[in-house]
């Protein structure tokens, strides 16, 4: 489990390397780190909350513009333990709950959160 995190933190990080859709992993972090903002607003809002896999679910009523910010973060989170996924010889859902854990320290206080049973709660 360590070396898989270790795995996980590093191909995080890495630039460079082709996903399979043609985009450079620099420009999916970029684009990422832009929608960073807008998503911190729907998590302090519980409209959305991260689930166990490592993406983001609804947790209330959102705009059509909410709901397509989610879904191409959570298809680029896939893009990405899809890489990871491919680089560590590790299942994707792996990779993705892995990542979910990480979120889950990172994030505020008062975020949703999903624990390994499917249970939501909120961060103390």
């Amino acid at each position: 489990m360590k070396r898989m995190a270790q795995a996980v933190a590093a191909a995080l990080v890495i630039l460079g390397v082709t996903l399979a859709r043609g985009d450079d992993l620099e420009q999916v972090k970029a684009r990422m780190l832009a929608r960073r903002p807008a998503l911190a607003v729907l998590l302090a809002q519980a409209k959305a909350g991260e689930d166990n896999q490592g993406y983001l679910a609804a947790r209330g009523a959102m705009t059509d513009a909410e709901q397509k910010l989610l879904k191409d973060e959570n298809a680029e989170r896939r893009q990405v333990y899809e890489e990871i996924a491919a680089r560590t010889k590790a299942p994707v859902k792996q990779v993705g709950a892995k990542r979910a854990e990480a979120i889950a320290q990172k994030v505020k206080a008062g975020t949703w959160l999903q624990n390994a049973a499917g249970n939501w709660y909120q961060k103390p």
